[in-house]
């Protein structure tokens, strides 16, 4: 009678092994797909530079294009990115979000003063709650929000560059900007 419950670890490893292979199967990024035209998800960080203040959505430029970029001091693709960002920045006057995730404040900082700070705000995600609602499980990323507030783009493969700001994600900001 109690025969069966020799069976209950190898029905337990079997359970297991289908559900490790249905989430292997999974695409990492389909959160993020998700998002792709849709409203940028409620956002409340704290500020980067000064944790008394908060950031929300509406505290996001309004009615113009702009960016976000998800980094941290821990990752070197995002100080690669620092250069490229001043730049855009600067020379296409388009606002750029900064989302430090996972970070520890002091590291970000530091970081900040050492390359130059690229964003018209920085908000502080040290939990990774808002990119976890993005779906992100790393960084860099790069999103492209719409006057609307609606996600239009985001790059998946690191860091971006010259080449990828210039062929992929330029062309669509203009598009965004031309619309009423």
């Amino acid at each position: 009678m109690k025969r069966w419950l020799l069976f209950t670890p190898v029905i337990i490893i079997l359970l297991f092994a289908v559900i490790l292979f249905f989430g292997l199967n999974q695409d990492p990024l389909q959160k993020m797909k998700d998002h792709l035209n849709k409203p940028l998800p409620a956002l409340v960080l704290s500020d980067l530079q000064d944790n008394t203040r908060t950031w929300q959505n509406s505290d996001l430029p309004q009615g113009q294009v702009y960016l976000i970029n998800i980094w941290g001091s821990w990752c070197q693709y995002c100080k690669q990115e620092f250069p490229l960002l001043h730049h855009i920045s600067q020379q296409y006057q388009l606002p750029i979000i900064g989302i430090d995730y996972l970070d520890k404040r002091e590291n970000a900082l530091n970081t900040l003063a050492e390359l130059g700070n690229p964003f018209q705000l920085n908000a502080y995600d040290s939990k990774g709650v808002f990119a976890a609602e993005l779906g992100i499980n790393g960084a860099p990323y790069t999103f492209i929000i719409d006057k609307k507030g609606i996600i239009r783009y985001f790059f998946e493969g690191g860091a971006i560059n010259q080449t990828i700001w210039q062929q992929q994600m330029l062309p669509l900001i203009q598009q965004l900007q031309a619309e009423p």
